[in-house]
C-alpha cells in the first residue's frame, strides 16, 4: 500500500462549527477545549490515535483544514492558523444559517485523491452523515479514513470509516477536557489516588492539611464537593480502596511502598545484591543517568510515564520490582534526586525537560495559573497559545522581571549572555524559569524598545508593563481582541507582582538617566525608546 515502508500520510479536514457546537451543547468547557488546544489535539492524532495494520509505523500530517464559519466563529481562527492549519472560510449563504462547509470539505478531499501526494490516510473531524458516501469512495481508492463524531451519528457513517475516534478519548487525552459523565468517576480518581501515594511513597505519611493541598493541584476541584464525595472522610476511604498501598493511620495517610533508608556497608541485606540486585543507591544512580541520557536525546520533553517506560526497557524489569530503587513511584525517585541538566514539571500532567534546549511545557488542566484570581487561569493559557508568553506564574513573572532589571542595570544588555545570566538568577532564588521562556521575554521587551538606545527601564514594573503591551499588541496581531476586563487580568497577571512600594517607584523616579517606559507605552509596543 505505502511506497516508503512505516510511514503514513495524512490529511486532516475539521468541520469546525459541527464538533465545537456539538460540543457546545453537551458541555461548553469541552468545546473550548477543542477550540483553544489545536496544537495539543493536533499532537495527539499524529503521536496517539491508533494505526491500523501490525507492522510499526509513523503518521506524518501533511494536510490540515479547517473549515468554519467566519461571523460566528472568527475569534478561533488564530488558533488554527498556528497551528498550521489551513482556514478556510464558509459564511451562511441562506436565511437560515446554512454554511458551504460540506461542500467545500468534499472538493478539497476529493482534490487530495489526486494530489501528487498519495495520502494514506484520511481524518475527518465531523459528525455530517453527508460525508458518508465520501468515506466510501475513499475505502474504494485503499485510503485508511478516521472520524470524530461528536453527537448521534448514522449508523452507516460510522460503519463506513476504518476507525471511529472515541469522543472520550479525544476530550480527554487529546484536548484535556475530562467529560462531565466521567469527571469525578474512578478513570479521573485513580489520577488523584496517584498524586497521594506519590506524596505518601516520599514523605511516608500525609497529614489531612497536605492532603487538601494535593486535593487542590487538580483544578477541577474547586466548587466540586470533594470530587462529588460530598465530604473528606468518603474521599479518603474511596481513594484507599483505588490504591491498596494506601492506608489511613491516626487520622494521615500512609504509602507501604515508602522509600527505606539503606544499610551500612557490610550489614545484613545492604547490597540487596547477594542474589544479583543492585544496591538500591547504585540503581538510583543508573536511574537517573539514563534519564539524562534520555532527555538529552530527545528533541522536545518527554511525558513522565513515556520517560519512565523508556527507562525500565534500558534497565530491566529490576527498576519495577525494586519500586523505583525504594522510591515508590517513578516521580517520587526524580523529585528527591539530584537532576544536573534535567527539570520536572509540577501541576498537571508531568514532564522532564531540559531547560537549556526545551520550551518548558505547559500542561493543559494541570496546575492553575494564579488560581485565586477568578477567570486568570483560562485567560493566561489562551494568551499563551496565541503569543507564546511563557506560562509563569504572577509570582514566577515577578520574580523574572525583577532579575532582568537587575541584570540590564548593571551589564549591557546581550541577548544570550542576559538570557543566560536572568535564568542562573532565577535559579539561584528558587525560582525555575526555562532558558527559553527567559529568552521570548526579553525579544518581547527588546520589541517593546526596552533595551534599544541609551534608556534603561526605572525598575521590574516598567519592564513588566512594557511586556504586557507587547503581549497584547500580538494578541491583535493575531486577531484575538481584548476586553477591557481581560486586560485587568492581563495585569494581574503580568504586572501587579513587579509594582513597587510607594517609597521604592519615587526612588526609580530620581534616579538619574533611568526612563519611567510605563509613561511611553501609549504608542505601540515595537516603537524605540529613547533618552531624555
Amino acid at each position: 500500500m505505502h511506497d516508503t515502508p512505516g510511514r503514513v500520510r495524512t490529511a486532516v479536514f475539521v468541520d469546525f462549527d459541527n464538533i465545537y457546537l456539538g460540543l457546545r451543547d453537551q458541555d461548553p468547557k469541552a468545546a473550548e477545549a477543542f477550540a483553544n488546544n489545536v496544537d495539543r489535539w493536533d499532537n495527539w492524532i499524529r503521536e496517539s490515535l491508533p494505526l491500523s495494520g501490525s507492522a510499526p509505523a509513523r503518521r506524518d500530517i501533511l494536510m490540515r483544514r479547517c473549515y468554519l464559519n467566519p461571523r460566528s466563529f472568527h475569534h478561533y481562527r488564530s488558533f488554527f492558523t498556528l497551528s498550521a492549519y489551513e482556514v478556510r472560510d464558509c459564511p451562511p449563504l441562506t436565511a437560515g444559517g446554512k454554511t458551504s462547509t460540506d461542500i467545500h470539505m468534499v472538493m478539497d478531499i476529493l482534490d487530495a485523491l489526486g494530489h501528487e501526494t498519495r495520502f494514506d490516510e484520511f481524518v475527518l473531524l465531523s459528525g455530517d452523515a453527508d460525508f458518508t458516501p465520501v468515506l466510501v469512495r475513499l475505502r474504494a481508492h485503499d485510503r485508511r479514513t478516521a472520524v470524530l463524531a461528536v453527537g448521534p451519528a448514522s449508523a452507516a457513517y460510522k460503519k463506513s470509516c476504518d476507525c471511529l475516534i472515541d469522543v472520550d478519548d479525544f476530550l480527554g487525552d487529546a484536548t484535556g477536557h475530562a467529560p462531565p459523565a466521567d469527571a469525578f468517576g474512578d478513570v479521573f480518581l485513580n489520577r488523584v489516588a496517584d498524586a497521594v501515594l506519590e506524596r505518601a511513597s516520599r514523605f511516608g505519611r500525609v497529614e489531612r492539611p497536605e492532603l487538601l493541598n494535593v486535593f487542590l493541584r487538580f483544578s477541577e476541584f474547586k466548587g466540586s464537593n470533594w470530587f462529588g464525595h460530598y465530604g473528606q472522610e468518603s474521599l479518603v476511604r474511596h481513594l484507599c480502596r483505588l490504591r491498596p498501598d494506601l492506608a489511613e493511620v491516626n487520622g494521615a495517610l500512609e504509602s507501604a511502598a515508602r522509600a527505606r533508608p539503606s544499610a551500612p556497608d557490610g550489614a545484613e541485606g545492604s547490597a540487596e545484591g547477594r542474589d544479583g540486585a543492585c544496591a538500591p543507591e547504585a540503581l538510583r544512580g543508573r536511574i537517573v543517568q539514563a534519564v539524562e541520557e534520555i532527555v538529552k536525546a530527545s528533541p522536545h520533553p518527554l511525558p513522565l510515564a513515556k520517560l519512565a517506560n523508556e527507562v525500565r526497557n534500558r534497565l530491566g524489569e529490576e527498576v519495577r520490582a525494586t519500586n523505583y530503587a525504594g522510591a515508590g513511584t517513578f516521580k517520587a525517585l526524580l523529585q528527591a534526586a539530584d537532576l544536573p541538566t534535567c527539570r520536572l514539571t509540577t501541576g498537571g500532567l508531568p514532564y522532564v525537560y531540559d531547560p537549556e534546549r526545551h520550551q518548558a511545557p505547559a500542561a493543559p488542566g494541570g496546575g492553575a495559573i494564579d488560581p485565586d484570581v477568578p477567570g486568570l487561569d483560562p485567560f493566561a493559557r489562551r494568551v499563551h497559545q496565541i503569543t507564546g508568553a511563557p506560562l509563569l506564574s504572577g509570582a514566577d513573572y515577578e520574580a523574572l522581571f525583577r532579575a532582568i532589571f537587575e541584570e540590564v542595570r548593571n551589564t549591557p544588555y546581550s541577548r544570550t549572555g542576559t538570557s543566560k545570566a536572568v535564568r542562573d538568577a532565577c535559579a539561584g532564588g528558587g525560582v525555575l524559569v526555562a532558558r527559553a521562556d527567559v529568552s521570548h521575554v526579553l525579544q518581547g521587551l527588546y520589541y517593546a524598545g526596552a533595551f534599544q538606545g541609551t534608556a534603561t527601564p526605572a525598575g521590574p514594573e516598567d519592564l513588566a508593563r512594557a511586556f504586557a503591551r507587547n503581549v497584547e499588541h500580538r494578541c491583535r496581531e493575531a486577531e484575538l481582541r481584548i476586553s477591557d476586563e481581560e486586560r485587568s487580568l492581563l495585569n494581574r497577571w503580568l504586572v501587579d507582582g513587579a509594582a513597587p512600594a510607594p517609597a521604592e517607584a519615587t526612588r526609580h523616579k530620581t534616579s538619574g538617566q533611568a526612563v519611567d517606559i510605563a509613561d511611553l507605552l501609549e504608542e505601540p509596543p515595537d516603537m524605540e525608546f529613547t533618552a531624555p
